[in-house]
């Protein structure tokens, strides 16, 4: 299982200290998987950030997560800087955010893993 404390432990080992995990997680409107994923990166790095297009970080729609989490600082202005380039309307949730969202969750392990959902039908994406 890829989304799970254990795996999280491993990637991030054989980082470079100053290294950057990035993972897709893809999620329903309940984030329910997205925070279970979250609570265990937390629980072997010491700071994460959130991507995603607006649209999906406001719960309108299933979609597309990317985790960036690492050992030491993250490189904020940096990332903000380059989600204000992409081509669709995106932004970050900072690090107290998704610790803040994660905070009562059941991290993701190997003996209890979350389960991603399956994608909506085509015609169910969006909430409006």
């Amino acid at each position: 299982e890829l989304t799970t404390v254990e795996f999280y432990r491993e990637a991030l080992r054989v980082l470079r200290p100053d290294g950057l995990l990035a993972a897709n997680v893809t999620d329903a409107l309940d984030r329910r998987y997205l925070v279970r994923v979250l609570a265990g990166v937390l629980e072997v790095a010491s700071a994460c950030v959130v991507l995603a297009t607006h649209d999906v970080l406001k719960g309108r729609r299933f979609g597309n997560y990317v985790i960036v989490a690492g050992q030491g600082p993250l490189p904020l202005r940096e990332l903000s800087r380059r989600v204000a380039k992409t081509a669709a309307p995106a932004g970050m949730w900072l690090p107290a955010r998704v610790s803040a969202l994660s905070r009562s969750a059941r991290p993701s392990t190997d003996a209890d893993p979350a389960r991603c959902p399956p994608a909506p039908d085509p015609g169910s994406w969006r909430v409006r």
